[in-house]
């Protein structure tokens, strides 16, 4: 067991129900933030990068802003940790991969953190469910201005703030909506609602964002420029694009509950009928049926499973979860048959 073999027990909160989440599962507000007189984590030698580590511990914890076990430094996580972290989508996958001269600070609940000497010094970000940006945008500004009276932070009049990469000098904020859109592929609408862009642009990502696939029906949905823009601006463009795309959305599921109901029948029950009969399942495997299965949730075929079971398994079997729910590592092959198994007790099926 690592640093953390409580906290998996805690619920995640971005893949509970909130405003707008039979489409949109979660929100994110991000800042990036760098210190002057230090160079960029890619281009900074070890000391330096330590120096920043102790920098941000300072500050973070005078503040308050996590509890003082909640500052933690990789070299102390386990890989199993990281993955936990990850999975509860509070770090990167680059950041997951590395030990040295990083740390990380979360709250109790696991909708805030804080990752020092990513790609930037600073990434801090909040998450929850459904589509709230304003009110992350809110915390999230209240915590930047706090840390920012501690710490003297790059920023230049004519460009900004300072990041390593130019996409995120400016505002260095990145807003994005993670959204299921099962109704809106079967259609073959997808691209076309997709291709929607305001002033600031969007970039279209999969399920762990920037570099992984899209994976059962979820995209992760982004403001694409930062320089020339306000924090109001990014936020208002881009609910206006997630509103736009819920509508989309339930317009498609109504649309292939009229005119193919037997096709849409098929995918959802086929997806049922592999879970309640698998006795092997990979967890990207499940997030192809978990797809399904929410699709006929929503537009009312199934009613005898439980929506909160269903998108807690989304993070439920994932590989650092699984293992911690049954006290113990396992070999890939292993975690496979055991995800079956326990998906079926979860959702009362098979």
């Amino acid at each position: 067991m690592g640093f953390l073999e409580h906290f998996w027990e805690q619920p995640v909160p971005w893949i509970e129900e909130g405003p707008e989440s039979d489409v949109v599962l979660a929100s994110r507000v991000r800042l990036a933030r760098n210190l002057n007189g230090y160079p960029f984590p890619h281009h900074a030698r070890a000391e330096k990068m330590d120096e920043v580590v102790t920098k941000l511990e300072e500050a973070v914890l005078s503040l308050q802003v996590v509890p003082g076990e909640n500052f933690v430094r990789n070299r102390n996580l386990s890989a199993e940790d990281r993955q936990l972290l990850l999975e509860r989508r509070l770090i990167s996958p680059e950041f997951a991969q590395s030990t040295d001269h990083r740390a990380v600070a979360f709250d109790k609940r696991g909708r805030f953190s804080l990752m020092v000497n990513e790609e930037d010094h600073i990434r801090m970000q909040i998450i929850d469910s459904g589509l709230d940006l304003e009110l992350l945008w809110d915390e999230l500004h209240d915590t930047d201005v706090r840390l920012r009276q501690r710490l003297d932070v790059a920023y230049q009049f004519e460009f900004g703030y300072l990041t390593a990469c130019p996409t995120n000098t400016g505002t260095g904020m990145r807003v994005s909506v993670l959204v299921h859109l099962p109704a809106l592929d079967a259609t073959g609408r997808i691209k076309e609602v997709l291709s929607q862009q305001p002033p600031s642009g969007i970039a279209v990502r999969g399920f762990y964002g920037e570099g992984s696939d899209v994976v059962g029906n979820i995209f992760q949905i982004s403001n694409r420029l930062t320089l020339g823009w306000t924090e109001y601006r990014l936020l208002e463009d881009l609910l206006k694009i997630a509103q736009e795309i819920v509508d989309k959305e339930r317009e498609a599921r109504a649309e292939l509950l009229e005119k193919r109901p037997i096709d849409v029948e098929d995918r959802i029950f086929r997806s049922l009928g592999i879970l309640e009969r698998a006795r092997k399942i990979s967890s990207r495997e499940f997030i192809e049926h978990f797809s399904n299965l929410m699709l006929g949730i929503h537009i009312g075929i199934i009613q005898d499973i439980d929506e909160g079971t269903l998108r807690r398994l989304l993070v439920w079997v994932q590989p650092a979860h699984l293992q911690l729910h049954l006290g113990k590592e396992m070999p890939a092959a292993d975690r496979d048959i055991y995800r079956a198994e326990f998906v079926r007790a979860q959702l009362g099926i098979g």
